[in-house]
């Protein structure tokens, strides 16, 4: 909601069997999508192009989470969706997952 309490996205599944999901936002459709690339990634996409990404890779041995962006500047809505949706995060008191959201 933005300071008017009016609504500023929406997340829909557009089917009920889909594992993708669509943002509204600014009168245009995204599409997040999750995979595994071999670990867990999260896309957020215009049309067929990954706008941004969050993953977690192995480097060296040790479990790193990442964050790559197609371009520099991007609504942060993007981000804190795409990082909400991420079902793991690494903190110093182990792994943690996340519940769902409403925007």
């Amino acid at each position: 909601l933005d300071g008017y309490d009016m609504p500023i996205g929406e997340i829909i599944q557009p089917r009920w069997s889909s594992t993708n999901l669509e943002l509204e936002y600014k009168e245009r459709t995204y599409t997040i999508q999750s995979r595994n690339i071999p670990m867990v990634e999260y896309r957020l996409l215009k049309g067929e192009v990954p706008l941004l990404r969050y993953g977690m890779e192995w480097d060296r041995g040790r479990l790193h989470t990442y964050r790559k962006a197609q371009q520099e500047e991007l609504p942060l809505l993007f981000d804190v969706v795409l990082w909400f949706l991420f079902p793991a995060k690494y903190s110093s008191q182990g792994w943690t997952s996340t519940g769902a959201i409403m925007v």
